[in-house]
């Protein structure tokens, strides 16, 4: 059977594929660098500066490199932050052309970026991830199978970091006033941990190259997003406007197309955006 490697198991987009990958003919190697008394995971040192070592006896087909340094926000990304991450993809990337595995598939962002044509990266962390896209193309030149996969915000089931989509529903589930920032006019666009799930299974399915942009077909303005909330969590919480600045009211969504993840891989997410966020919703409501 073959061997796919998965890092960042600890993450919860990697907590999320480690219940949810099913990819027949592959068995599943879970690596981590937190500490962890699993024995089905792989420990590896930072930045998986030790990868070499540890499978040394281990046939690695496919890896999925999920593991990264992500920083509370963008502006809070430094040179240190960019340099950790492009060593860790160089380690993985060494490993994968000395090893000569069939594919390699890099979990990406679109970051600050606004016009992606033109790479008009704004902070350290969304240059180290378009620089994780540079090295796959190395890679493919060797001879490897490369997807670069480029997010917007995940959200989904393990994830408990502080954004606003958990701030909206933490507030509606407690029925406190949801205070919206500037106008409730700026957009954001959301997409699911399972969609992730999907698109990653289908990469390992079908041939693959080059950078694959996986988002929700619609943006959803801050203003909608809290209604939409309230609406699902039938909450009491009233919905204030104007009372704050929001000091990203300018931003743009950045320019994205899903022609390649439907065309290509045949990706087609079965669920709205609406529906996903209800099932969210049910499991932040049993682990709260």
């Amino acid at each position: 059977m073959k061997n796919i490697l998965i890092t960042g198991t600890n993450g919860f987009i990697g907590k999320y594929l480690v219940e949810n990958f099913k990819c027949s003919g592959y068995n599943l190697l879970f690596g981590t660098t937190s500490n962890t008394t699993n024995k089905n995971y792989y420990k590896f040192e930072n930045l998986y500066v030790d990868v070499e070592k540890i499978l040394k006896d281990i046939s690695v087909d496919i890896i999925i490199h999920l593991a990264s340094i992500i920083p509370n926000s963008f502006y809070e990304a430094n040179i240190d932050l960019f340099i950790d991450n492009t060593k860790m993809m160089n380690n993985l990337s060494e490993f994968a052309i000395k090893n000569n595995i069939n594919k390699f598939i890099y979990l990406s962002s679109f970051g600050s970026m606004v016009n992606t044509k033109q790479y008009d990266i704004k902070d350290y962390y969304t240059l180290s991830k378009i620089t994780g896209e540079h090295i796959c193309s190395i890679m493919e030149d060797r001879g490897i199978e490369t997807a670069s996969i480029r997010i917007s915000s995940p959200f989904g089931k393990f994830n408990k970091k502080i954004n606003v989509l958990n701030r909206f529903i933490d507030l509606a589930l407690a029925n406190q006033d949801i205070n919206v920032y500037g106008s409730g006019k700026r957009e954001q666009n959301f997409v699911s941990v399972e969609s992730i799930n999907q698109c990653i299974q289908k990469c390992v399915e079908e041939k693959v190259n080059g950078v694959y942009e996986l988002v929700n077909d619609k943006n959803i303005s801050m203003i909608d997003l809290a209604k939409l909330v309230v609406y699902i969590t039938n909450s009491n919480s009233k919905i204030i406007t104007q009372e704050k600045e929001d000091p990203l009211e300018n931003t743009k969504v950045c320019n994205f197309s899903l022609h390649r993840v439907k065309n290509e891989l045949q990706y087609k997410n079965p669920l709205t955006f609406k529906e996903e966020l209800i099932s969210y919703i049910e499991w932040k409501r049993k682990n709260k």
